[in-house]
């Protein structure tokens, strides 16, 4: 949309300049009532233009150029003086504007103030009247008087622009945060089940064994032992804490093994570089973002790769940090999946943002390629 309204602004304001230079060249269009005509014709269709912009929605496409063309043109042509043919040129003006957005149906809502429509025929009437008393008691010029109020029209195009600009950021904002609350419902559903499937199950087993009447106490021992390493294997996984006493590396080859054991059935073959002075270069903020960030997408690749190894690269580019993963097992609906991913992805995005960087796929055959670059220098805080 905004590519649109850009457009439809850029071509207004090519009218503005073309129309200043005839005046200083003494070639505008002289006749004072055609003038104000020809001036009213052009505010009524960028009038249209803005509202079919705003109503519609739709994308900006090289068909719509045409249209911007078509409709602006022929009146810009009809500002010069002695234009052979005007009638030829107003009419296809007035067609390609018709054609292309002015519809019965949305006349009855035509309004691109913020007001109701009894108020924007009061302001507007109460504006003309104001304007025309101005006119003739200054005895102004007609060019100079259209050309002053397009400027007005010009200004408010900008602001509108902005404006819904404005509008977008702060849409853009609360759609990812509904998406983070519903990674984050997700999430906790998934522990829950996590812990009643690999938890709560072999307590019951545990319970049972030591309620018959001859109970098996080194069986029942060795239920527990096993379900001592598979819940601190998920508390590995699930805490938002890291060991502040341990090195880059050692955190994340943590983070390594503490996935590893929670797909027992996957036997992928990890190589891992880890740059050795990455450690002394970077704060604590960022080991954390890096660690957050290594954790999402390493557990991806376990969760959807049917691959057979991993390859994980961290090093520094100048004052950058640069991630790097491959894995083999990937397909064209995988790629596809990611890139409409609502959860852990747009999470990962929203993280990568807040130190400026960006974060980008690639497919090659099978194998898929992650690449994460995070800008040096202060950044927001993250807080896992």
């Amino acid at each position: 949309m905004y590519k649109k309204l850009s457009a439809i602004s850029l071509i207004h304001t090519s009218i503005i300049i073309y129309w200043a230079f005839l005046y200083r060249q003494a070639l505008l269009f002289s006749e004072g009532v055609g003038l104000n005509l020809l001036s009213m014709l052009i505010f009524g269709t960028l009038y249209i233009y803005f509202y079919g912009c705003l109503s519609g929605r739709q994308a900006f496409s090289h068909k719509d150029l045409f249209c911007l063309i078509g409709s602006f043109l022929p009146l810009a042509v009809l500002l010069r003086q002695d234009v052979p043919y005007p009638t030829i040129w107003l009419v296809t003006s007035l067609g390609v504007t018709v054609s292309q957005y002015l519809r019965r149906e949305r006349l009855r809502t035509f309004s691109l103030l913020p007001l109701s429509k009894k108020a924007t025929q009061i302001f507007t009437s109460l504006f003309v009247l104001f304007l025309m008393l101005i006119i003739y008691l200054l005895n102004l010029e007609v060019a100079l008087v259209q050309l002053f109020i397009h400027l007005i029209f010009w200004v408010c195009e900008q602001w509108l622009i902005f404006y819904l600009k404005e509008k977008e950021n702060t849409y853009e904002k609360l759609y990812q945060i509904y998406y983070l609350s519903d990674y984050l419902a997700q999430d906790r559903n998934e522990f829950a089940r996590l812990i009643h499937d690999e938890v709560i199950q072999d307590i019951y087993a545990a319970k049972n064994l030591l309620a018959i009447k001859s109970p098996d106490i080194t069986y029942t021992k060795e239920v527990l032992t096993q379900l001592e390493a598979k819940a601190r294997d998920i508390m590995n996984f699930y805490q938002n804490h890291l060991f502040e006493n341990m090195k880059l590396e050692d955190n994340l080859l943590t983070i390594f093994q503490s996935i590893r054991v929670l797909y027992p059935q996957k036997k992928l073959d990890i190589q891992y570089q880890i740059e050795d002075t990455l450690s002394q270069s970077m704060d604590q903020a960022t080991v954390r973002l890096v660690c957050i960030l290594t954790k999402e997408l390493i557990n991806n690749i376990y969760k959807h790769s049917q691959g057979t190894y991993l390859s994980y690269q961290i090093q520094q580019v100048g004052q950058d940090i640069l991630i790097e993963l491959e894995s083999d097992g990937a397909d064209d609906q995988d790629i596809e999946e990611i890139q409409a991913s609502k959860r852990g992805v747009l999470l990962m995005k929203m993280l990568v943002n807040t130190q400026s960087g960006e974060l980008n796929y690639q497919l090659n055959a099978d194998v898929l390629t992650t690449k994460i670059l995070l800008k040096g220098g202060p950044h927001e805080a993250i807080n896992s």
